[in-house]
């Protein structure tokens, strides 16, 4: 994991959140996936949440995800999370 993307995580305040981050970028990296890939990501390293914009929607907010159309998220370079 380079610098700049744990640089990035760990202003995240939220301990969880912060968490399935790291999960999403250790499982998908710059590739895209939608929420439900996401969701299914987060319950194959044992984690649950109920509702994934929870999470989708911070990171959204922080720049550290990137909409691409209306049902795909996709990370930015590897300078992002």
């Amino acid at each position: 994991m380079g610098l700049d993307i744990w640089i990035k995580a760990s202003s995240i305040e939220t301990p969880w959140v912060r968490e399935y981050a790291l999960i999403l970028y250790n499982e998908f990296k710059d590739r895209e996936f939608t929420a439900e890939d996401a969701q299914k990501a987060l319950a194959k390293a044992g984690r649950r949440i109920e509702n994934i914009y929870k999470l989708l929607s911070p990171l959204l907010e922080r720049g550290l995800l990137q909409r691409v159309g209306e049902t795909r998220m996709a990370k930015h370079s590897t300078d992002s999370l």
